[in-house]
């Protein structure tokens, strides 16, 4: 039967003590039960975005309908180029 050298051993008791060291200490965040009940997903600013997502498609959203404005703006006051477009076949 083969001897199991006493390096190969210290690096096994080495490695168990820090599995148990690793195990044993846990989280150490001080999060309680009642923290989490108050606010289950802090990360969350709506249903499905966080916070930068929520301000991210408002200010897309903005920026849509301020350039949708000015176009209609420049249609109803007849700005726009008409479009080249008609009904008729060309020659």
């Amino acid at each position: 039967m083969p001897r199991i050298s006493s390096r190969v051993c210290s690096l096994a008791l080495l490695a168990s003590a820090a599995a148990l060291l690793t195990v044993s200490t846990g989280c150490s965040s001080k999060i309680t039960s009642s923290d989490i009940r108050a606010n289950p997903s802090p990360e969350l600013y709506t249903t499905a975005h966080t916070l930068e997502e929520y301000r991210n498609d408002k200010a897309q959203t903005l920026d849509w309908y301020v350039r949708s404005l000015r176009d209609d703006i420049d249609s109803v006051l007849l700005l726009d180029r008409p479009s080249r477009l008609t009904i008729y076949p060309a020659p």
